[in-house]
């Protein structure tokens, strides 16, 4: 069920500001120049290695632990596979981190700065230092008092969240929020997953 992405309204004032949307994937997007058409198309083309792949093998889209694939696999996939054995979670819960880097880097060949939001997991590339707010659900005494400050020198970097308590995702545990900070957006995502699950 889709649920309001009301922290959309907060953001960048100095990029520009649009959403790009392919079947389950809602993207926002800053960056300094209109980039849609090749955010789309990189949305596509992962969307249709992804389908392809878990038509031939159903259990990369079930699995909650992980799995094995053949070396042949598309590289997308794999990187998916191997961030998922890291924390011992099913390759899908890195596919929110997958398409907001790989759609970062795409942007990142045509200018320097860059934010993808993906339901909460973020990839961010900026020249300047930013704050990323932590939202700990509406009842909670932190609301509205949680942020991380990202310096520019540590990007391009991954931002991705968890809970077992709000949202669509599925959490084998009750964390209000979990956030990792990685190089990699696929390992923050698997690893929010992976610690908001023992919580």
């Amino acid at each position: 069920m889709y649920e309001p992405r009301f922290y959309r309204a907060q953001g960048s004032k100095r990029l520009k500001k649009f959403s790009v949307c392919y079947k389950e994937t809602d993207l926002l997007i800053y960056a300094p120049i209109q980039l849609s058409d090749i955010c789309l198309s990189t949305i596509r083309n992962l969307r249709l290695k992804l389908d392809e792949y878990i038509e031939r093998n159903p259990l990369f889209k079930e699995s909650l632990t992980p799995i094995k694939v053949t070396i042949d696999t598309e590289e997308e996939i794999m990187q998916m596979v191997n961030n998922s054995f890291l924390l011992g979670v099913g390759p899908m819960a890195t596919v929110a981190g997958a398409f907001a880097e790989k759609v970062g880097v795409e942007v990142l060949k045509k200018t320097d700065e860059v934010i993808v939001e993906n339901g909460g997991d973020l990839f961010i590339k900026l020249n300047e230092d930013c704050n990323i707010g932590v939202f700990p659900g509406r009842k909670s005494p932190f609301k509205d008092k949680l942020a991380i400050k990202l310096k520019s020198e540590q990007m391009p970097i991954g931002v991705c969240t968890s809970s077992g308590m709000m949202g669509p995702s599925l959490s084998k545990g009750k964390a209000d929020v979990v956030t990792v900070i990685s190089k990699s957006t696929l390992l923050a995502d698997a690893a929010a997953t992976a610690i908001a699950n023992r919580v």
